[in-house]
């Protein structure tokens, strides 16, 4: 480098913020957290409903699967009657 030549520097300078752009800054983050209040239960909310719904279905389809599977049982009682060779000839 030469010796003239200084390299680049960036530099940030804030000022000193009056009450009135704190307090405008103060609202806006609150209300940024309120209205991300609102977002997070309408979200939780919508996502447990839909839980609710998946749930429901699935209990619906295995109920209607079940009664299918139970209409092809029959049950009743039987006897086993042993018969004489002369009986079965005939």
């Amino acid at each position: 480098m030469n010796e003239g030549s200084r390299p680049y520097l960036l530099v940030f300078e804030s000022r000193q913020r009056n009450w009135l752009e704190r307090i405008a800054y103060a609202l806006g983050a609150v209300a940024v957290i309120v209205i991300g209040f609102f977002f997070l239960t309408v979200a939780l909310v919508v996502g447990a409903l839909l839980a609710l719904v998946v749930i429901a279905r699935l209990w619906w389809v295995s109920r209607k699967l079940q009664r299918e599977r139970d209409r092809d049982v029959f049950e009743g009682e039987y006897k086993v009657v042993n018969r004489s060779e002369s009986e079965r000839r005939r």
